[in-house]
């Protein structure tokens, strides 16, 4: 989709550049990296850092890039994002919105099918969507949908969303892994948990936490796509047994190479490294509904106590940036370049804590399945704080169930996000009131209620500057006061065997070009 650029445009102007991107989109459409044409066949093998024994095929569900990549195996959303970060057409062939963003029409693609053998219909996509967004619905997408009203067929093989407000991101939106369109079961209801999608791979063997392994779809509708004959992708959280399945020729990919290893990678003669910045963030979040976070001034001394600088170097080996602590990335289009960092300053944080009134060890659970390095990032934060006299009790919890009964739950634990494409689907995401992802609990203070307001506002403002000062008071609100602690963004590190095959440009949304590697990368 094209910049906004500083004036109003007419919003069909820009639903048209997406509607022709959406067309032209299918097929690998950059010029490979490596020498060689794009070729078909062989047999993937994939190690990640992420996955949870209580991940399952129900997207209402997924909360790891294990389960993205699994569900862009096997399924498809009405758009995607490629590889240079744009949205596209996917299930949908094109989109017009109204000029108030409020009304988006999606035309469906012809000749679509599942692996069942059933056609795509209006009625698969309208199910799926009321699935996730019913008033019973536990899905962890509903927030991000609380804005659609209505949702019905046109009968002219589209969907009309009716918004309560506008949107000029919903395109974007709509990309989410999570929506991927599965086959009806009656207006409101698909089958959750069963493996059947439009995708380029069909799922042969699911084991939550441990891996999954897929065939290539006979019927997949972008020829030029999903090139391998079976792909298995593994779960493999500990970094060393990650890193050794690459060296040992057990696997032809990893993701999240640990960094003060990074050099190895990008000096062996028979490996891939790959390195990008993104928007992918680690992130401690203090949760307002657990004592002592509901303490402003311990929040803050927190904040002021840990030396990010060091944390980049030491943990990171320089592999990544500073945080400001709030979640829109330096590499995003409204960052915030005006706002201050925040510093790591002892007098300061002895100060605040002080003021607090607490007395005694602050817990800090951590596992390593929320990222590769939290242990070690806890533990240099312990060692960081008590110079200002706080004391940090570092939690080892067990990878199994971190996800579902840890994250999101504990007062202070660790977290990361892979980001999102949008600055509004990022805030929306982790700090929106709606949100079961809100996984500081920042909802009833005075300065979150105005930045769930501006957020609204943001999201259907078509004048650029007015809309980039409203991002910038967002991610102002979520630095002063939310639980938030992000002190370090994390730079993508990937590395391959030198057999494996990508386009030019990898998206950098999520991992493992945003999730769809399997789809997207071939073998020479």
């Amino acid at each position: 989709m094209q910049e906004y650029g500083n004036r109003r445009i007419n919003r069909r102007e820009v639903i048209r550049t997406l509607a022709f991107a959406g067309v032209a989109s299918v097929g690998v459409n950059a010029t490979p990296a490596f020498s060689g044409s794009v070729k078909k066949g062989g047999a993937l093998r994939i190690a990640t850092a992420f996955g949870s024994n209580s991940d399952s095929l129900n997207p209402a569900t997924f909360t790891n890039d294990f389960m993205r990549s699994a569900a862009f195996m096997f399924g498809n959303c009405l758009t995607e994002i490629d590889g240079n970060g744009q949205v596209v057409g996917e299930l949908a062939e094109t989109c017009e919105a109204s000029d108030d963003a409020k009304t988006w029409i999606f035309k469906l693609r012809k000749g679509v099918e599942f692996h069942s053998g059933k056609s795509l219909e209006v009625e698969d996509v309208i199910a799926t969507f009321n699935y996730h967004r019913n008033s019973k619905s536990k899905s962890s997408v509903r927030g991000l949908l609380s804005s659609v009203r209505t949702i019905r067929n046109d009968g002219d093989h589209g969907i009309i969303f009716e918004l309560n407000t506008g949107n000029a991101d919903f395109p974007y939106l709509v990309s989410d892994c999570r929506l991927i369109i599965k086959p009806k079961l009656s207006a409101d209801t698909i089958n959750p948990g069963e493996a059947v999608g439009t995708g380029g791979y069909k799922i042969e063997k699911f084991e939550p936490g441990v891996s999954i392994a897929a065939t290539k779809s006979s019927n997949y509708f972008k020829s030029a796509q999903a090139n391998f004959d079976s792909v298995e992708m593994k779960v493999i959280t500990d970094w060393r047994d990650r890193h050794n399945a690459l060296l040992y020729g057990q696997v032809d990919h990893i993701d999240q190479v640990d960094p003060k290893l990074a050099g190895l990678f990008s000096g062996h003669p028979g490996i891939n490294f790959l390195e990008s910045p993104g928007k992918l963030h680690y992130s401690f979040p203090m949760r307002f509904d657990v004592s002592p976070f509901d303490n402003a001034n311990l929040r803050l001394a927190l904040r002021h106590s840990i030396d990010r600088e060091g944390l980049l170097k030491a943990v990171l080996h320089g592999h990544g940036r500073i945080g400001n602590d709030h979640p829109v990335s330096d590499i995003s289009r409204y960052y915030n370049e005006q706002l201050e960092q925040r510093v790591f300053d002892v007098n300061l944080a002895r100060n605040l804590y002080k003021k607090s009134g607490h007395v005694g060890p602050i817990r800090l659970s951590v596992s390593n399945a929320a990222f590769p390095v939290a242990v070690e990032a806890a533990w240099y934060i312990k060692t960081s704080v008590v110079k200002a006299g706080i004391d940090v009790q570092v939690v080892h919890q067990p990878s199994a169930g971190y996800w579902t009964d840890i994250w999101n739950k504990t007062g202070w634990c660790a977290s990361y996000w892979s980001a999102r494409v949008t600055e509004d689907w990022m805030l929306s995401d982790a700090y929106g009131r709606a949100s079961a992802w809100n996984e500081t609990a920042w909802r009833d203070t005075e300065s979150s209620k105005q930045f769930n307001q501006l957020l609204i506002s943001a999201r259907a403002e078509l004048d650029d500057s007015r809309r980039r000062e409203m991002y910038h008071e967002c991610q102002k609100l979520i630095h002063l006061d939310s639980g938030a602690i992000i002190p370090v963004w994390q730079n993508h590190l990937h590395a391959s065997s030198r057999n494996l095959m990508h386009a030019e440009t990898v998206a950098g949304n999520y991992v493992n070009d945003g999730g769809r590697l399997a789809e997207r990368w071939w073998f020479a």
